[in-house]
């Protein structure tokens, strides 16, 4: 049986100095060999309908969280969806802003706790996304409801 000492091992190093490296390693070129948890980008594509929602579960942990989806507006309800976050501000782009911010470009638009907004996007997918959320952190997303006003003459 072999037993090793951490005090006398040329090769230990502190559980400190392993933070500090994979903090420095994380903010430097080698970032890319490391990928937090919770930073997948989503596959997945929940299109809503007139007056249709989607409330997320609740976000934990630390690093870079990502809606489990995109969402997009079905196409004959316009481009705008609502977006409100709870508990915490947070963002919303498209695909491409969510991996240009990951990567350390913050792009999309912001949120604000208990403020919904509406954000266009085109005809792009929408992500909700959130750095070191504060734990419960959750998001609600909406379809504008089409209302068509017709107006009738009597002849």
């Amino acid at each position: 049986m072999e037993s090793l000492n951490s005090e006398t091992d040329e090769n230990a190093i502190s559980v400190k100095e392993v933070k500090e490296k994979v903090v420095v390693d994380l903010l430097s070129e080698k970032s890319e060999l490391i990928e937090p948890r919770g930073t997948t980008l989503p596959s997945e594509t929940i299109v809503l309908g007139p007056g249709a929602e989607y409330t997320s579960s609740k976000f934990s942990g630390s690093g870079w969280r990502l809606s489990g989806y995109m969402f997009s507006p079905r196409p004959d309800t316009g481009y705008y969806l609502l977006w409100t976050t709870y508990v915490d501000d947070r963002r919303v782009g498209s695909i491409d802003q969510a991996y240009s911010t990951l990567h350390g470009t913050i792009q999309g638009d912001p949120i604000y706790n208990g403020v919904s907004k509406y954000i266009n996007k085109a005809t792009l997918a929408h992500v909700y996304y959130t750095y070191n959320p504060i734990a419960g952190t959750y998001y609600k997303v909406q379809n504008i409801k089409c209302e068509r006003k017709i107006n009738y003459e009597k002849s």
